[in-house]
């Protein structure tokens, strides 16, 4: 980038505020480290190529401006007609294929941002017509005064898209240093911020969610799957938030998305082999849910949300493999009671929990879903009982799932289908008893596991075509997968 515009950064980020994210209930797990990683998505970057760095394809169309003038000084009545470039490119120059575009919540901000990106800046309204007497080269400010943006300080009406411009050609935006396909929407929100919220084509943005969401090396079927199932639960939330000033956010409260600069050349190329191919369930985009890790067996969706879901029904998951979906966490009885006092569910000291044992998939206990998921758990003290749903244990003891059961004072089997009937280890003897909390998989448990897309993808035949549509139809019940565009 050239030094102007990071001089022009630099003047105006020293009184911009850190940018924030709002922060609402998870909708879909998607970290990928198993047992004794860390908690941040896995990348394989030794063993992938990095996409190019190339901001969009190549404009093929170059649009001119005609205007028509009467010239009444003319005997004959006669019309002249010019043609001029224009001094900004139309919204959409370039864009060849038409796709759908989402609009992605980058963040909010009371301060001023510093437009910029990898070439000049044009500012548009928000019908996307030109606005040339308030763009200025390589970098403009915009900031929120008296609920209405401003752009190099001259007022705007109720919001503004930029865009950056390699000539005739779109470049990419950044935002908090990031790189972003597409335009920068800004619009005031009723508190006197403003919102920046990523404009760009559903294809492109699949590009900056598959390699955030899965290991780029995984089987290219494996990306596939996860590049449809990616697209339709984005189709699906656009239709649900039609209404609303944006579509979704770039993080678990949707799915990740980490703009150009997370672009890998294996994830572009499933979304590009998927292009505009959906999930349908009698006529409808779905809701199509994933997770990490089905530790074994996914789950029915009342069984997580309370309402039946026709297409998300448990089935066997295949990134199951002895131990390798499986992690524990170790305590003794003392620190479950303080954990447990902590959490405002003190029952003085611990007798009992009662669960039937987690054993061979699927179940039909009461309190444990058909892949094994704790719903309910009653902890027995020396004060009162208390039954606990299985999210509350989950987040009192740090858990990665739902998906697990106790162990007292004996060494946890490795495998959730160890034994038909397992004899229960639940009861405590004295402040000193381990406990060993051994549970599997990683998330909710709805819809498409995502090591187990890739387990089942290593395992294809590569003579088997597009074996990726197998691996959905397994993981979400009854659907069709086709093309929407």
């Amino acid at each position: 980038m050239k030094q102007k515009i990071w001089q022009t950064i630099m003047m105006v980020t020293m009184f911009a505020s850190v940018f924030t994210y709002s922060s609402v209930a998870d909708a879909a797990m998607v970290t990928v480290t198993k047992e004794g990683g860390s908690s941040t998505t896995t990348k394989v970057s030794t063993t992938t190529t990095k996409a190019s760095t190339t901001s969009t394809k190549k404009a093929t169309t170059t649009t001119t401006k005609v205007s028509t003038i009467n010239n009444s000084s003319k005997s004959s009545g006669t019309t002249k007609t010019t043609t001029k470039a224009t001094t900004v490119p139309a919204f959409s120059e370039g864009i060849t294929a038409q796709t759908p575009p989402i609009r992605v919540l980058l963040g909010t901000r009371t301060s001023s941002w510093v437009a910029a990106g990898s070439g000049k800046m044009a500012v548009y309204s928000l019908n996307k017509t030109a606005l040339p007497k308030v763009t200025a080269g390589e970098a403009v400010v915009v900031a929120v005064k008296n609920h209405k943006i401003t752009v190099n300080g001259k007022a705007v009406a109720d919001g503004v898209y930029i865009k950056s411009w390699e000539g005739r050609q779109a470049g990419t935006m950044l935002v908090d240093s990031k790189p972003y396909r597409g335009a920068i929407k800004v619009v005031p929100t009723s508190s006197g911020a403003m919102m920046l919220i990523n404009e760009v084509g559903l294809e492109e943005y699949l590009y900056g969610v598959v390699p955030a969401e899965v290991v780029p090396s995984w089987p290219q079927e494996a990306l596939k799957a996860q590049a449809v199932a990616a697209r339709t639960y984005a189709l699906y939330t656009m239709k649900q938030s039609a209404t609303k000033a944006y579509d979704v956010q770039p993080n678990t409260n949707n799915q990740v998305y980490n703009g150009q600069a997370a672009e890998f050349a294996s994830t572009t190329s499933a979304v590009d082999a998927t292009r505009g191919i959906v999930m349908k369930y009698n006529g409808q985009v779905i809701e199509a849910l994933f997770h990490a890790d089905g530790g074994g067996y996914t789950e029915n969706s009342e069984n997580v949300w309370g309402s039946v879901v026709p297409y998300l029904r448990g089935v066997k998951d295949y990134a199951q493999n002895g131990d390798s979906s499986a992690w524990t966490v170790s305590l003794t009885r003392a620190t479950m009671e303080n954990k447990l006092k902590a959490a405002g569910k003190d029952v003085g000291t611990l007798k009992e929990i009662k669960l039937s044992t987690l054993r061979k998939r699927p179940m039909k206990q009461a309190d444990r879903g058909v892949s094994g998921r704790v719903l309910t758990a009653t902890f027995v003290g020396s004060k009162k009982s208390l039954t606990l749903s299985g999210d509350t244990i989950m987040k009192i003891f740090g858990l990665k799932s739902t998906l697990f059961d106790f162990y007292v004072n004996v060494k946890a089997p490795t495998s959730a289908d160890s034994f038909k009937n397992p004899k229960a280890y639940h009861t405590f003897k004295k402040a000193s008893d381990t406990v060993a909390i051994r549970g599997y998989g990683w998330g909710h448990g709805l819809g498409m596991s995502q090591w187990g897309a890739a387990a089942m993808a290593a395992k294809a035949s590569t003579k088997t075509k597009d074996y990726y549509k197998q691996i959905l139809t397994h993981y979400y019940t009854g659907v069709s997968v086709e093309k929407e565009y």
